[in-house]
């Protein structure tokens, strides 16, 4: 778990826009995954001095206005002040509540994750923030789990008491706002080469049972209430008319088959477009 360049931006932003940081608490403690100067640079941002050799991004958390930092992790080989396995429920010593819960970097790791997921919305107080930075694409074999903007968008969503207030990718030195499915009316998906994190902050609105009900993906959840769709031959019929198609004029599997290519292409290029909206930044600050 650690703070990147990226990471620090990004917490600056929300810092920006009035997060309050006062009572944080992160997942594992945070090293410091940047060059020097790009760390003193950040704390510069922050009027805080870092030390000569910065191993954990302590001094990143009092500039962003941190009066108690404290640290949950599954062991306290790293200084962790509580210790508990994210794969089991909250237990009552832990009923504390934290203006804001970061995760630089862990859920991924844990195998329960609704467990993990549910913990970390009860810790933060009503008003508070849940901050997380997480992989969406290109990242498999890094822990348990990849992750996609509509996982999140579901969960934190006011079933559960929460408000999904910003969810941004950065690439290519530019920040992008990843806009919901279920506005959209379609699956946000991205199919580009390199590593891609999502960047989520989300208020806690209000105190609730959280998953009283299980997160449904939207698109699901829009056919399942519409009305029932046409009566189509059975698949059995479907297949032996299409094979029978195919064996007469063997050109139309090939026909079938550059349609639907030239399709997907087009359709990446589409969700990309609509999902991805740019977000004006400052030194590279999202604000």
């Amino acid at each position: 778990m650690g703070i990147s360049l990226s990471s620090a931006r990004f917490l600056i932003g929300e810092m920006g826009r009035g997060v309050d940081f006062s009572k944080t608490l992160t997942l594992g403690r945070q090293g410091v995954y940047m060059q020097r100067n790009q760390y003193k640079m950040v704390c510069s941002l922050l009027n805080v001095e870092p030390p000569r050799h910065a191993t954990f991004a302590d001094e990143l958390f009092v500039g962003l206005g941190a009066k108690s930092l404290d640290v949950l992790d599954a062991s306290p080989y790293e200084g962790a002040v509580f210790t508990h396995d994210l794969n089991q429920p909250l237990p009552a010593t832990l009923s504390k509540k934290w203006s804001c819960v970061i995760d630089g970097g862990t859920l991924e790791h844990v195998f329960n994750f609704p467990e993990a997921i549910k913990t970390c919305m009860q810790l933060v107080e009503q008003g508070g923030h849940l901050i997380l930075i997480t992989p969406w694409n290109n990242w498999a074999g890094h822990g348990f789990y990849q992750f996609s903007p509509e996982l999140f968008y579901r969960l934190l969503s006011a079933d559960n008491g929460f408000l999904l207030e910003r969810m941004l990718v950065h690439q290519d030195g530019k920040w992008f706002s990843v806009k919901d499915p279920d506005s959209l009316g379609m699956r946000v998906e991205e199919h580009g080469s390199q590593p891609i994190q999502l960047f989520i902050s989300a208020k806690k609105s209000k105190a609730m049972p959280i998953f009283s009900q299980w997160p449904q993906q939207s698109d699901y959840s829009k056919k399942w209430s519409s009305p029932s769709p046409l009566p189509t031959p059975p698949a059995g019929l479907r297949e032996s008319i299409k094979s029978c198609l195919f064996d007469q004029f063997p050109f139309l599997e090939s026909l079938q088959t550059s349609w639907r290519n030239l399709k997907e292409r087009q359709n990446k290029n589409q969700r990309r477009v609509v999902w991805a909206q740019a977000v004006a930044q400052k030194n590279g600050i999202p604000i």
